[in-house]
């Protein structure tokens, strides 16, 4: 630096490009240079580039724990004794093992719950439920045989008034009174979600008001 008289003053010229190089991190309630801070990323960049992946993860966890204090370290999982993966866990989380067969096939639709070893228990027959009878749908549930019992007689009830019934019910051509599947009746169908929406909400508010499946519907 270079004042009016010609003199040159290089330490007061280095110390205010030292003053200015100064970057306040506020992140880390740390002062650090901002061309230090570049540098060393550049050198951290440039060593991750030619290590494995895992020293890599390795090199990324030792920065954040430089940088952040609140900084928690990931421990790492342990196993089930006698285990040597986590399938156990997962089949255990995800029980429920549905029919296979077509909602219209004639044989009995039974579910079940899966034992960490793989076997099925608590099987029972259950009622296919469908938005309409097509057999391009899917089922979107399956209904208790307690539970369909009380949509058939919600179904009876407005046949009974004279009203149109929200469901539409198939029944065993083998067995006429077994019933088979249950959907929603094409007029509804045709008002859309909403006018599905207003029958189960309908039919639901009255089970609670009769405290039917109270230990469901109870929340």
């Amino acid at each position: 630096m270079v004042d009016g008289d010609g003199d040159v003053h290089s330490g007061l010229s280095s110390e205010i490009e030292h003053k200015y190089d100064i970057n306040i991190n506020i992140r880390t309630q740390g002062v650090l240079s901002q061309t230090t801070m570049h540098r060393f990323a550049a050198k951290r960049c440039l060593h991750t580039l030619h290590t494995p992946r895992a020293l890599q993860v390795l090199a990324f966890d030792k920065l954040s724990r430089r940088f952040h204090k609140d900084y928690t370290p990931t421990t790492p999982l342990v196993l089930p004794k006698g285990h040597s993966s986590f399938l156990p866990l997962a089949l255990s989380c995800s029980n429920l093992v549905l029919p296979k067969n077509p909602w219209h096939s004639a044989e009995p639709h039974i579910v079940g719950s899966r034992t960490p070893e793989g076997s099925i228990v608590a099987e029972e027959q259950v009622i296919p439920f469908l938005l309409e009878h097509s057999p391009e749908h899917s089922p979107v549930g399956y209904l208790r045989p307690a539970v369909a019992a009380e949509i058939e007689d919600d179904h009876q009830s407005h046949l009974i008034s004279h009203a149109a019934s929200p469901w539409e019910l198939r029944y065993s051509q083998t067995t006429p009174k077994q019933l088979k599947s249950v959907a929603f009746a094409q007029w509804v169908n045709e008002g859309g979600k909403f006018t599905r929406t207003m029958h189960i909400d309908r039919i639901v508010i009255e089970w609670r008001k009769r405290k039917l499946f109270h230990e469901i519907l109870r929340g």
